[in-house]
């Protein structure tokens, strides 16, 4: 029996079965699953919260409810992770507990130049607006261009608000959710 790629996971199963089963080579066998283990390993944090990004997409706001407490226990002090659980609470209108969220992320965060740190900022500032807080999102717009003059979204969402130009923060969750 031929051995399979260490990311075919079905073939591999079945090749240490037959390895240590019936040949009785654990070495070989142990080395194959611990190469297929570590593979699973390199790719499995992506690929959960790919799956978190999708069932928002979707709006299956149950099924990524549960999958989000799942997280919580792998991935408890996780900065993405806040960020998803913003994002649902976000869609639901539940502005403070998003703010509360990204707050969270913001502190666990460790690059401080990164696309994904300025999407967080952004989705604070709507935060802010939607609680009708213009005057704490734009201090707080500013304090951060201060630290990060790249964010080029968060300067022209701050000129918005300087000039007055405040747009609806809409919840869409739908109610059958």
């Amino acid at each position: 029996m031929k051995k399979p790629k260490f990311y075919q996971l079905r073939e591999s199963q079945d090749w240490v079965k037959w390895k240590f089963g019936v040949k009785g080579h654990a070495r070989g066998a142990l080395t194959h699953i611990n190469r297929c283990l570590d593979e699973i390993a390199s790719r499995e944090y992506d690929l959960l919260m790919s799956k978190a990004n999708i069932l928002g997409y979707l709006q299956r706001w149950d099924e990524l409810k549960v999958f989000l407490r799942y997280l919580n226990s792998r991935y408890p002090n996780d900065p993405e992770l806040f960020c998803h659980h913003a994002d649902f609470q976000k869609a639901h209108g539940n502005w403070e507990e998003a703010l509360k969220f990204l707050i969270k992320a913001e502190k666990r965060m460790k690059s401080e130049h990164s696309h994904f740190r300025e999407s967080l900022y952004l989705n604070k500032m709507d935060c802010l607006v939607a609680l009708k807080e213009g005057d704490k999102a734009i201090s707080e717009a500013k304090r951060i261009l201060k630290k990060n003059k790249n964010y080029s979204i968060l300067r022209s969402y701050l000129k918005r608000l300087i000039n007055g130009n405040y747009h609806k923060v809409e919840v869409f969750a739908s109610d059958r959710d």
